[in-house]
């Protein structure tokens, strides 16, 4: 289905990623179009799924500007039939960017452990790291908090060695 608002998305840091199923092997394309109703990008593929990121560039890697764009996914089987999805995306470099690389989702840390990620954007002003383990009702507590943007580094230092074993929720707010 054609998405009837934008998916807004940043460059720093992010994407927006383009997906679909197919119910058979075909080859598919994929086209963004912005508001004069130019394409700007395009990418094919072969698969049983249309999964793309798009980065807010064109073909040649040039940043584009902020706005909205509109993609056109479609996919042909071997049989020459053909099926296609519209949406639009939201490009806007104003938003933060925030990500986590370490740790990643289930995966068993001890000790002390650096949270490592970008948070940063232009409107950037602070950030605070926190942990819980009820998923339910979550009591947040502080692991650390800055008002300094970071890139690819370390977000916060958890001592993990004064908790007791179990699950814990991290969040970054």
């Amino acid at each position: 289905p054609d998405s009837p608002r934008p998916r807004a998305f940043s460059q720093n840091g992010g994407s927006a990623i383009i997906k679909a199923g197919i119910s058979e092997q075909a080859d598919w394309s994929l086209s963004i179009k912005n508001d004069a109703a130019a394409e700007v990008y395009n990418a094919a593929g072969i698969g049983i799924v249309i999964s793309h990121s798009w980065y807010g560039q064109n073909n040649s890697g040039k940043t584009l500007a902020n706005g909205v764009y509109e993609y056109t996914a479609s996919a042909k089987n071997p049989a020459g039939l053909t099926a296609s999805f519209r949406g639009r995306l939201k490009l806007d470099n104003s938003l933060p960017a925030v990500k986590v690389s370490s740790p990643i989702a289930y995966e068993e840390i001890s000790g002390i452990w650096d949270i490592i990620g970008t948070v940063s954007g232009t409107n950037f002003s602070s950030y605070r790291f926190e942990y819980s383990t009820n998923t339910q009702t979550p009591q947040w507590q502080a692991i650390s908090s800055s008002s300094t943007p970071v890139i690819d580094g370390i977000l916060a230092n958890w001592d993990t060695k004064i908790l007791p074993n179990g699950n814990y929720i991290l969040r970054l707010v």
